[in-house]
């Protein structure tokens, strides 16, 4: 007699002679037997029973082990009574024979036929209900059940969709028999199992109103139109709007032609005996033995969803082998899209993980879902009775873990409140968990931690085209841009400002621009019906303690993009309780960690909506007084610490402010260590407190004092747009305040600005007016200051007279303040103007200055000394004694981080090695000096540098090149008489060499000029002699 078989996928995959299972194999051999059956009486290639077996990463031998498997298999089905040949082999692959009958999906498929053909010919309903209802009984548990390849998830996913349409019109047309208790039962049971299904929701909303239970349809439709604009943003269906809109008016056609849903299709695959392939369905039975559908609980995916593509690789390649359980909380600011992206993973990962698929809205920012009720109602979902639920949290969670054992799934648990209210909701194994918080859930063990940013501008177009439509951003981009940009690139914000413009002829992205552009009012249009960026912060600003709120608010009263480390102390003026707050705003995120900066310090920054939502609350709960304060309070602090930080920088004592302004004790003593790198690292934060302290009514005195202190090290780290900016910013704040020192000391800094940008006129104009106003004060220093800078403008002007007045009265005036190493530089100044007039002290003078200054031991000026005696050495030609301070002064100013003082070095090294015929050594650091000139784009020191390389263009027999460089140098050397001079004298040769002596002669004729307005005598005498000649 011969056995009866029966081929099974619709639960896990089996082979039954006579009720009995027989083994085929293990999990690989079960997955090579479902791709077989899929494809049941057709050839399949090794190909694809590796990939159903292995998914895309066969091992080598895949190809052997297959073979194997499957000899493995015939050997089985052969000892158990079946014929050897029902697995045959056909050239590379391998076809199962399967009759009629054979094979369960073939059966399902059948019965399903059977039951719409009963109706098509008018039979009973009750019996195409009875014939529906023996067809979802086929399904043991989900399709497939333990095969988790892409191949085999892929195939089950195709039938989720199938299934459902059967049960949807099995229960539709016992809806039209009047079975509505038992239908509203089922009905509720697969509502809860897929909330986001509309024609569930549809077909219980209509069952609800048959039973005369009219507010509780419509209750049905209000919970998913809610839960859709909430989740979502997105309305019902028209469908089921309709269907609203007859139960509202109680329109008899409910009554008259009860719906029972549409046909069941025949399905796209004919039985196995017909030579095509199948597919199976992921299902799950429940407790009576009939078929249940696979749980599927996600929302839906957005369609206009865009970029993340970095973020969802990450969670992707982060996932673990199985059966671990994979945790990854999401985190990030509220609006930015949390919600969205663990949705799109979730649906991304369900083909390969095709048990139940769980979703739940914890509430965590408002009021937190209770895990013993989300147990429950996932135990429902799963298809354990309510009877069977205990009550006990642990018990539910042990349940909920068994329940879940063996069933590859995902659960996705938004909007978490803590770690406490995750860890009840993990499963045991296999299973990918999403959660999402505005928190950072550190303390979920294990679990992969992804904080998410802002969209980038590119994905935030995008959204934005999606909405309103790719021609509109195309007709205005930069409004475009100013939109999202304004909107934070936050999606919430994003969408909601995108709905607004979507209204047709209401505003153009223009007038949205505009409208957002005030900080200040910039939430009033980030909010549109039930969505609001507002609301949003709101409900996690509440969630904070009153430190943290209290943080948040002063943060945001400073203009300020990365706030430094000792803040949040200042701000609070409690530095134990400050730790704790920023450690709140942080784990909230509402506050972003950066860094670490020049220091290795982290630094504070907030994100520019939740800035203006701060500055609403401080307006609402700070006291008129305590804003000013708290201004002062840092402004106080920025003041002790740039002060303290220029003299340890500059050696100059005397750049201490004399004005009595309130100061802050230092909270900390990075600055002293390495004060260079400690304003580098300030630097955005101080040029943006100069800017807010001048713009702020009784501060201002803070603007030029700050200005003043951060000037030289802006000078020596080469910033000179920087410096003109807030030196400008803080004259007119000291002028606003009729500030006779913060008048003076702001001019001068501006002169000197102007001084380095080449800018004479300007330069003496300003330095003449801070002497004037320094003079009724009794500050010695700060006049011998200034007087230093008359003296080089007076230098670059050509006014030989007046620049050796201001120098010596610099000198005097610093010997008179008591600072001899501030005297220093401009004695050694005095030498190189008296070797330029020829004056045999000048050898004396430099030594002079040079022994001070080294006795002193202060870097910079002793460079200074140094660079000065080189130039005197050159000139005599000791190119030895020359080359020596030169380089000795290159790494005082390399040491100091003068990044200026630098490249001149670089350059003059180079132009006096040149000169002497050095040309190899002089190359190398002429390129050093043109590469960092260029980084450093100042006119006056690219000119420097190009000068170097003309001359060495020139002394190497390339005269073409060299005109070239020594025209540019010679033209922006005008600040510089000495170093033009030199210039155009090797831009002379080069011209003779290149086209004679005749066409040179103009240049040597500027090249006079200079020398006597310099008063270089010796020089402009041998001009004339060239120039008398033939």
């Amino acid at each position: 007699m011969v056995p009866a078989v029966m081929f099974r996928l619709l639960g896990p995959v089996e082979v039954c002679l006579d009720d009995r299972t027989v083994r085929v194999g293990g999990p690989r051999s079960q997955a090579m037997l479902a791709a077989l059956l899929l494809e049941a009486n057709r050839i399949v290639p090794v190909s694809r029973l590796m990939d159903a077996a292995w998914g895309g990463h066969p091992p080598a031998s895949a190809d052997v082990q297959v073979r194997n498997r499957v000899a493995a298999a015939r050997r089985a089905l052969r000892a158990a009574g079946l014929p050897g040949d029902v697995i045959g082999t056909h050239g590379s692959g391998y076809l199962l024979t399967v009759a009629e009958g054979q094979l369960d999906l073939d059966v399902f498929e059948e019965r399903v036929r059977r039951a719409e053909g009963l109706l098509d010919r008018g039979g009973a309903p009750e019996e195409a209900v009875s014939g529906l209802r023996e067809a979802l009984a086929m399904w043991r548990g989900p399709a497939l059940d333990g095969l988790r390849t892409p191949a085999l998830t892929a195939a089950a996913q195709r039938l989720d969709e199938r299934r459902m349409t059967v049960v949807e019109r099995c229960l539709g047309l016992e809806l039209g028999l009047g079975r509505y208790d038992s239908v509203i039962g089922r009905l509720t049971e697969l509502v809860e199992a897929y909330p986001w299904r509309e024609s569930l929701v549809g077909q219980l909303m209509r069952a609800l109103y048959l039973a005369d239970r009219q507010g509780e349809a419509l209750d049905r439709f209000d919970q998913l139109r809610r839960r859709l604009a909430e989740e979502l943003g997105i309305d019902p269906t028209a469908q089921l709007i309709r269907l609203r809109d007859l139960i509202l008016r109680n329109d008899p056609s409910l009554r008259s032609a009860p719906d029972a849903g549409p046909a069941v299709a025949p399905s796209d695959h004919p039985p196995a005996a017909a030579q095509h392939g199948v597919a199976a369905q992921h299902g799950a039975a429940g407790p009576d033995g009939a078929a249940r559908p696979p749980v599927r609980m996600l929302p839906a995916g957005l369609t206009d969803f865009v970029g993340r593509e970095e973020q969802i690789a990450a969670v992707l390649e982060w996932l673990p082998e199985r059966p671990a359980v994979a945790v990854t909380a999401i985190s990030g600011l509220p609006g930015v899209g949390k919600t969205t992206l663990a949705v799109r993973i979730a649906h991304q990962l369900g083909p390969a993980y095709p048990g139940p698929h769980l979703y739940v809205d914890l509430n965590g920012h408002d009021h937190p879902a209770p895990p013993v009720e989300v147990l429950g109602r996932f135990l429902r979902a799963l298809g354990v009775p309510g009877a069977q639920i205990p009550a006990d949290l642990e018990e539910r969670a042990a349940l909920f873990r068994g329940a879940m054992a063996e069933r590859p799934g995902v659960v996705l648990l938004d909007n978490a409140a803590d770690a406490a209210q995750v860890r009840p909701l993990l499963p045991g194994t296999d299973t990918v968990v999403l959660v999402t918080s505005r928190r950072a859930l550190v303390d979920v063990d294990g679990a992969h931690q992804l904080r998410l940013e802002p969209l980038p501008e590119a994905d935030a177009l995008r959204l934005l085209a999606g909405i309103i439509g790719p021609d509109r951003v195309a007709a205005e981009p930069g409004s475009a841009s100013d939109v999202v940009h304004h909107c934070g690139l936050l999606p919430l914000a994003v969408r909601i400002a995108g709905a607004r413009l979507a209204i047709p002829g209401v505003l153009s992205l223009r007038q949205a621009a505009a409208q957002l552009a005030e900080l200040s009012h910039r939430l009033d249009h980030l909010a549109r019906a039930d969505r609001s960026v507002r609301a949003a912060f709101h409900s996690a600003y509440v969630a904070l303690d009153e430190p943290a709120r209290r943080l948040l608010r002063r943060f945001a009263v400073l203009d300020l993009d990365r706030a430094p480390p000792w803040l949040p102390a200042v701000l609070l003026d409690d530095e134990a309780g400050a730790a704790n707050a920023v450690t709140g705003l942080v784990e909230a995120n509402l506050v972003e960690v950066t860094g670490p900066d020049e220091l290795g310090q982290v630094r504070y920054h907030l994100h520019d909506l939740v800035r203006a939502f701060a500055r609403e609350r401080a307006a609402r709960e700070e006291g008129p007084r305590e804003r000013p304060e708290v201004l002062r309070r840092v402004f106080g602090t920025w003041l002790t610490l740039t002060e303290q930080a220029r003299v340890a920088l500059s050696q100059e004592g005397g750049a201490v402010i004399v004005a009595d302004l309130p100061r802050s004790p230092a909270p900390t003593g990075e600055h002293l260590h390495d004060p260079k790198r400690w304003f580098g690292a300030e630097r955005a934060a101080l040029l943006a407190g100069i800017e807010q302290a001048a713009a702020t009514p009784g501060l201002e005195d803070y603007s030029w004092a700050l200005a003043w202190h951060c000037d030289y090290y802006l000078f020596v780290d080469a910033r000179v747009d920087d410096l003109t900016r807030v030196t400008e910013i803080g004259l007119a704040a000291a002028e606003r305040r009729r500030h006779p020192e913060g008048i003076a000391r702001l001019r001068l800094c501006v002169a000197f600005a102007a001084l380095l940008r080449s800018d004479l006129e300007a330069a003496l104009g300003y330095a003449r007016a801070a002497a004037a106003a320094a003079e009724p004060l009794a500050q010695p220093w700060l006049r011998a200051d200034i007087a230093g800078v008359e003296n080089q403008v007076y230098e670059g002007l050509g006014d030989r007279p007046a620049a050796r007045a201001s120098l010596v009265r610099s000198i005097e005036l610093y010997q008179e303040a008591g600072d001899e190493v501030a005297a220093g530089p401009k004695l050694a100044r005095l030498g190189v103007l008296q070797f330029q007039e020829g004056d045999p002290a000048a050898g004396e003078t430099l030594a002079r200055a040079v022994a001070l200054l080294r006795a002193a031991g202060t870097p910079r000026p002793l460079a200074f000394g140094l660079r000065a005696s080189g130039r005197w050495h050159d000139h005599r030609g000791a190119v030895d004694e020359a080359r020596a301070a030169y380089l000795e002064a290159l790494e005082l100013v390399r040491r100091h981080g003068d990044r200026l003082g630098e490249v001149a070095l670089l350059s003059e090294v180079a132009a006096m090695l040149a000169g002497h015929g050095r040309l190899g050594e002089a190359a190398g650091y002429a390129d050093t000096a043109l590469e960092q000139a260029r980084e450093m784009r100042v006119a006056a020191y690219l000119a420097y540098a190009r000068y170097a390389q003309g001359r060495i263009s020139l002394m190497s027999g390339d005269p073409a090149r060299a005109r070239v460089l020594l025209e540019q140098a010679a033209d922006d050397l005008t600040a510089s008489p000495p170093l033009q001079l030199e210039a155009l004298m090797d831009l002379a040769r080069a011209v003779e060499r290149l086209t004679g002596a005749k066409a040179a002669r103009d240049v040597w004729r500027r090249a006079h000029e200079v020398a006597a307005r310099i008063g270089a005598t010796a020089t402009a005498d041998e001009i004339e002699r060239r120039l008398a000649g033939p």
